[in-house]
């Protein structure tokens, strides 16, 4: 493979790696000969597997650790499926700071790019630590609702996404969103302050709150600019607007964001998780203070753009 001389090296070191944890697509027993594959490989080259325990159900097996285990055990972390088991994953796994890598038998495999014909050499590359590390960017979110008698702010528990939070409507009717922003935490909570300033206020079915590394994703679909995925931005894009002054804003991760809701909503993290959120609450994003760290064993970003995307087809 060559080197990918476009990426961005993060600080946290390449090191070569002694334990693996793997965690697999869930409800996909036919990924067993992959898996198995994979173990053969890695102790070929003297890395030690660990299977996480609901995979481990799905295949049948009983020597697994859960995911909280795993996380203090191992030095690296494999997916098994599509992109969306590697997303799972890197929201499960938050403020490990463990690396993760994907192996690709999904679709469109976007972020999971080893096949599992590469895997034998993935290996080999690992014990060496022949790789980099890409840091990409997560988003944090948690609601927020004053009691009026005291006006104490009481806070939900927080919710994490690497590609992006769906904002929007527990029903079919369009719903209204009034957007806040602020550089300080502080005044966002209440949303009253001189320095939290009213970005917008959408009519829409759904608004994107994406990351770079999301940008290729639903963002994408929904007409918002693809961002290289090594950037510190937040993105705002309209899904289905009322009107078509609604477009896509691409802000930097420095700000704190507020979203106001006309009626009963919801928030959708990465596709995988869902948040009900009440018309009187209020749902508060900004960067998160964690990164997620993926392999990178010489793959171009733009060159998967172009395969991906077919861009110049």
């Amino acid at each position: 493979m060559k080197k990918d001389s476009t990426s961005l090296k993060s600080t946290k070191t390449s090191l070569p790696i002694k334990k693996v944890g793997i965690t697999l697509r869930p409800n996909s027993p036919s990924i067993r000969p992959i898996y198995q594959k994979l173990v053969d490989a890695l102790r070929s080259v003297g890395i030690k597997p660990f299977l996480e325990e609901q995979s481990a159900t799905m295949l049948g097996y009983k020597d697994a650790l859960s995911l909280e285990a795993l996380l203090k055990e191992v030095d690296l972390l494999i997916s098994i499926g599509g992109d969306g088991t590697l997303i799972s994953l890197a929201r499960n796994s938050y403020s490990s700071n463990i690396p993760i890598l994907g192996i690709h038998t999904g679709h469109l495999g976007f972020l999971t790019t080893i096949l599992p014909e590469d895997i034998e050499a993935m290996a080999k590359r690992l014990k060496t630590g022949e790789y980099e590390l890409n840091e990409h960017m997560m988003l944090e979110g948690f609601i927020v609702r004053e009691d009026k008698k005291t006006s104490k702010v009481h806070r939900s528990k927080k919710v994490y996404c690497l590609n992006e939070f769906l904002l929007g409507k527990k029903d079919y009717s369009m719903t209204d969103i009034k957007a806040y922003i602020s550089s300080s935490k502080k005044d966002i909570l209440c949303q009253k302050d001189s320095a939290c300033k009213l970005i917008n206020e959408y009519r829409l079915d759904s608004l994107l709150v994406a990351t770079p590394t999301g940008s290729s994703a639903y963002n994408i679909s929904a007409g918002g600019s693809v961002v290289y995925p090594y950037c510190k931005n937040i993105l705002l894009t309209p899904v289905c607007a009322h009107s078509l002054t609604q477009r896509p804003l691409i802000l930097d991760d420095s700000f704190y964001l507020a979203f106001k809701f006309n009626k009963d909503s919801c928030v959708v993290s990465d596709g995988q998780e869902k948040l009900e959120i009440l018309k009187e609450e209020v749902f508060i994003v900004h960067s998160a203070r964690h990164k997620a760290y993926l392999v990178n064993l010489g793959e171009n970003y733009f060159d998967r753009l172009r395969e991906k995307f077919g861009w110049g087809a």
